[in-house]
C-alpha cells in the first residue's frame, strides 16, 4: 500500500494515495466563512474548484503556530488538508490496528524506520466534521 505521510503538529499522519488528488502551496487568498468551527480555516480557488481548508492541528487540539505552507487536496471531496512541510509517499507493507475506543477514523499505526505514522481514513473522518 502507498501512502502520502504529513505533518499534524510534531506527529506523522498518512492518508493512502488513492485519497489525494494533488498536493499545492497553499494559497495566498483564503476566505472566511462566517460562524465555521476553528478547525476550518477557510475557502480558496485552487484550480477552479473551491476547495474548504481544514487544520488537523486545530481539530486534533494540537495548534502550533507554525504557518502552514502546504494543502493536500483529497480526492471526490472538496477539502484540503493543511500542513507545515512537504508530503511524501511511503510505501508500507503493514496497518497495525489500534483500538482507539470512540475515535472511529484511525484505520491504524504504520511503524516503518523507526516511525510511527498514524493512518487517517478519510471518509470516516469527514462524515464526524
Amino acid at each position: 500500500m502507498k501512502i502520502i505521510v504529513f505533518k499534524v503538529g510534531n506527529e506523522d499522519y498518512g492518508v493512502t494515495i488513492d485519497s489525494v488528488k494533488e498536493v499545492v502551496p497553499t494559497p495566498k487568498k483564503v476566505a472566511k466563512l462566517p460562524l465555521s468551527p476553528p478547525y476550518i480555516k477557510g475557502i480558496c480557488n485552487i484550480r477552479g474548484n473551491l476547495i474548504k481548508l481544514l487544520s488537523l492541528e486545530d481539530k486534533f487540539g494540537i495548534s502550533t503556530d507554525t504557518e502552514m505552507n502546504y494543502t493536500l487536496v483529497l480526492s471526490d471531496i472538496n477539502i484540503g488538508i493543511l500542513t507545515k512541510e512537504v508530503p511524501y509517499t511511503l510505501s508500507v507493507n503493514e496497518v497495525h490496528p489500534y483500538d482507539y475506543g470512540n475515535v472511529n477514523y484511525i484505520d491504524g499505526v504504520i511503524n516503518q524506520n523507526n516511525k510511527m505514522i498514524i493512518l487517517i481514513n478519510k471518509n470516516k473522518l469527514f462524515n464526524i466534521l
